[in-house]
């Protein structure tokens, strides 16, 4: 599945909240999470980048375990890595 900034929306409330993340507009399970922050250096600019590891009920596996995905959201960048 191939994504874009536009079909990733997530929202964090607060540091003692799971985010919601919603993956097309479904509303993905989200197992773990961690914010991490990269420091600027002489090589570039910093960066945040959201990591979560997920879930959709529209996708499971044959015996109707549910596929996991990694996603991975840079705010700084504007880029998406999902696997």
């Amino acid at each position: 599945m191939g994504l874009t900034t536009d079909d990733v929306k997530y929202r964090i409330i607060s540091d003692h909240d799971v985010p919601e993340i919603y993956i097309k507009g479904e509303k993905a399970w989200v197992v773990s999470c961690s914010t991490q922050w990269v420091t600027t250096d002489d090589k570039g600019p910093g960066t945040r980048v959201m990591a979560a590891t997920i879930y959709l009920d529209s996708e499971t596996k044959r015996n109707h375990m549910p596929i996991m995905h990694t996603i991975s959201v840079d705010s700084t960048l504007q880029r998406i890595f999902f696997e």
